[in-house]
C-alpha cells in the first residue's frame, strides 16, 4: 500500500480530508472546554472546602470527590442555561 501525494488525491479525498480536520478540530475544542471546566470546579473546590477535599482524597474511594464535581458542575449549568 503506497501512500498517495496532494497531486494523486482524487477530488473525492479532499471533501472527507476538510470534514475530517473540522471534525477533529470540534473534537479537540470540546475535550479542551471540558478539561478546562473541571480544573476550574476542582480548583473551586478545594479552595471553598478544603477539609471535605482532603478527607474524601484521603479514602480509597474518591467518589464523594467526583459526586461534588458533577454536581457542582450541573449546578452551574443549569444556572448558565436559566439565565440565558
Amino acid at each position: 500500500m503506497s501512500m498517495r501525494s496532494r497531486a494523486e488525491q482524487s477530488p473525492v479525498d479532499r471533501p472527507v480530508l476538510a470534514m475530517l480536520g473540522r471534525v477533529g478540530s470540534n473534537l479537540t475544542a470540546v475535550v479542551g472546554l471540558t478539561t478546562a471546566v473541571l480544573s476550574a470546579a476542582t480548583i473551586y473546590l478545594v479552595l471553598s472546602r478544603p477539609l471535605a477535599v482532603a478527607d474524601a482524597l484521603v479514602e480509597p474511594r474518591t467518589t464523594q470527590v467526583v459526586q461534588a464535581l458533577a454536581g457542582l458542575v450541573l449546578a452551574a449549568l443549569r444556572d448558565l442555561l436559566s439565565f440565558l
